[in-house]
């Protein structure tokens, strides 16, 4: 592992890349993800990344292996850290313009609680450990099966006119561009680097389509609030549709537990060229459901809005 911020001098390349990421707390750059090593007992691999902390840069170039010591009975919880250690390295009489320091992977023993030990070194300038993972280790057990990831990125609030302005920010990065704020992510679907507005899309029945020209159908929360936007309607390939007088329909689903409202709550769904439909949200799959006060036709022209639709969390 290379560490940069130790004693000794410090280059203008090396002070480039530590200086990025002065003034957050202890965090991780980039990667160091962790994997059970198969063939190892209790073995945890540590990939190659960065992470930075008290005026520390450590870059790990590839791959490091721990082990968690073996569980008698039951189950315990490790706490994988990056350990900083700021004695000197080297012998200061033969040494002292380049004394160092060093970072190291480490599992700090910790109980049957699922938490982070108490055990961790908690010394900047001496001796201090970031936490990256819970390990849980089971008698008579060699395989870790668990790990939690307690990896912190950090955040840098920014505002720009445009997004391009900002081709290379990190993990984490916000940026506030008019009175939308973007975070840098990576994506849950494909991994990579993406930005993300907060929107969570809706998932509409198939027979159904998003309108172009509209947002995509979903919803933010802002402020505590939710709002939903964006229209769809009917997909030609599925012809017209009758709704009956007083039915529920579900009309699509959303993943997010967290932003229902109470059950039985109503809402009014737009439809485009005049009409109003009733909407609620169910518990049940996290639906949405629509229905009219009197027979309607949904046919390819008419697109249903989802804008006005909003509600406290």
């Amino acid at each position: 592992m290379i560490s940069i911020g130790y004693d000794g001098t410090v280059s203008e390349t090396q002070w480039a890349k530590l200086a990025t990421e002065l003034g957050s707390v202890p965090h991780v750059v980039r990667g160091l993800e962790a994997r059970n090593v198969v063939g190892v007992d209790r073995g945890i691999g540590i990939s190659a990344g960065a992470a930075a902390g008290h005026g520390v840069l450590d870059e790990n170039e590839g791959e490091v292996v721990v082990q968690c010591d073996v569980q008698a009975t039951g189950v315990r919880w490790d706490t994988v850290c990056l350990r900083r250690d700021w004695s000197p390295t080297a012998d200061m009489e033969t040494d002292p313009v380049e004394p160092g320091g060093a970072s190291t992977f480490v599992v700090v023993k910790g109980t049957s609680a699922r938490a982070i030990s108490s055990n961790i070194e908690s010394q900047p300038g001496v001796l201090d450990d970031t936490p990256l993972y819970l390990a849980r280790v089971e008698a008579g057990s060699s395989v870790i099966d668990t790990l939690d990831d307690l990896r912190v990125k950090s955040s840098a609030l920014l505002s720009a006119d445009r997004l391009s302005a900002l081709p290379n920010s990190p993990i984490g990065t916000h940026v506030k561009v008019g009175s939308t704020t973007w975070i840098r992510r990576l994506s849950p679907e494909s991994g990579a680097a993406e930005w993300w507005n907060g929107q969570v899309y809706y998932n509409a029945p198939a027979a159904y389509k998003w309108e172009p020209g509209f947002p995509a159908p979903g919803y933010r929360v802002k402020d505590g609030i939710v709002q939903w936007e964006g229209a769809f309607k009917r997909d030609p390939l599925f012809g017209d549709f009758t709704m009956e007088a007083g039915t529920w329909y579900v009309m699509g689903t959303t993943f997010a537990n967290e932003i229902r409202p109470d059950r039985g709550k109503y809402f009014v769904v737009a439809l485009s060229g005049g009409g109003l439909l009733q909407a609620a949200f169910r518990t049940e799959g996290n639906r949405l459901y629509v229905r009219s006060d009197t027979p309607r036709v949904l046919d390819r022209n008419v697109q249903v809005y989802l804008d006005g639709i909003s509600w406290s969390v």
